[in-house]
């Protein structure tokens, strides 16, 4: 089970931290980075094994410079997962190529995130025809 999830400088989220339990439940105004929170959960998702950056399969999210949070120029874009059992967080982070300028990400993450995020049993769904 994911314990905490700590996001820093992506969208409108300057820095968050919020401790999980088995059920929670996001509720805010519009524009306040509810989105935000589930768009983070995709991005170290989808680059726990390899180097995607912001716009892959799970999520595309744009540009670096569009994406950090506009108050935070000099940060990186960080999204940490702590893990029940685990001592140390795993994280995945994003920072701005200067050359290039494009994104660059290095990470810590392990296979583990995945499988305490993404779904491996599918829901029990019935299809009723009318």
């Amino acid at each position: 089970m994911i314990n905490k999830i700590h996001i820093k400088a992506l969208k409108s989220i300057k820095d968050l931290t919020i401790h999980t339990t088995k059920l929670n439940l996001f509720v805010g105004t519009n524009s306040s980075g509810k989105s935000t929170l589930l768009q983070a959960i995709l991005l170290a998702v989808q680059n726990a094994e390899d180097d995607i950056g912001l716009n892959g399969k799970w999520v595309s999210i744009g540009d670096f410079r569009e994406v950090r949070n506009y108050y935070m120029p000099g940060e990186a874009i960080r999204i940490e997962f702590e893990l029940e059992g685990q001592s140390n967080p795993q994280w995945v982070e994003f920072s701005e190529d200067r050359e290039r300028e494009t994104c660059v990400k290095c990470a810590q993450m392990s296979f583990l995130i995945i499988r305490h995020i993404s779904m491996q049993q599918p829901m029990n769904t019935r299809q009723y025809s009318g």
